[in-house]
């Protein structure tokens, strides 16, 4: 089955959001909406897609738990449109992201806040136009020895005051395919 959302509306998922078929769309009319997942998030199939590609409206989906991708799609409209698709893992403590198939796609501004420390699972790739992902000051980006890959057009920001932490024994890279973070552009702020 298909839920979009309404105009200007927060939902809210107090549990586990399992995702194994559908669509659940985010940001899906004339204003913009906000889906809060407190508990773990599982995408096996179906879309997550934040902010359709009809739409000029922003959207928003929160997330306080692990995240686990292991099949299905977290997207944002295929048609690039005005408005933002806004992806934050900003439980206030430690999570987890975990992609071993399906897709991460398309203009999504992913990111790390709210004093956030996002572990690593897996070997994690962004793909598609132009994804972006940032972790905020006073937020963690743990990669283990995992990698963060991304598109042609992605970019990674590490904000002053934001902590990156690799057990990777290539360390980390301002360009190439090797490190823990292997997105097109790369900022790497200290302070």
């Amino acid at each position: 089955g298909t839920f979009n959302s309404s105009n200007g509306v927060t939902y809210g998922v107090m549990g586990t959001l399992t995702m194994s078929a559908g669509f659940l769309n985010v940001g899906w009319s004339s204003a913009a909406s906000t889906l809060n997942i407190d508990g773990t998030t599982t995408i096996s199939g179906g879309t997550l897609q934040v902010v359709t590609s009809s739409s000029a409206n922003s959207g928003t989906v929160n997330f306080h738990g692990n995240v686990t991708i292991n099949g299905g799609t977290l997207t944002r409209g295929s048609t690039p449109a005005a408005g933002v698709a806004t992806v934050n893992f900003d439980g206030g403590s430690t999570q987890t992201l975990t992609h071993s198939s399906g897709t991460i796609s398309n203009q999504l501004q992913m990111g790390v806040s709210n004093n956030t420390t996002l572990n690593l699972g897996s070997y994690v790739t962004i793909s598609g136009t132009s994804p972006v992902f940032s972790v905020s000051s006073g937020s963690t980006l743990d990669c283990g020895t995992n990698v963060l890959d991304g598109s042609a057009t992605s970019t990674f920001t590490l904000s002053s005051g934001a902590t990156l932490i690799t057990a990777n024994t290539s360390g980390i890279a301002t360009s190439g395919s090797t490190g823990s973070i292997q997105t097109n552009t790369r900022t790497f702020n200290s302070g």
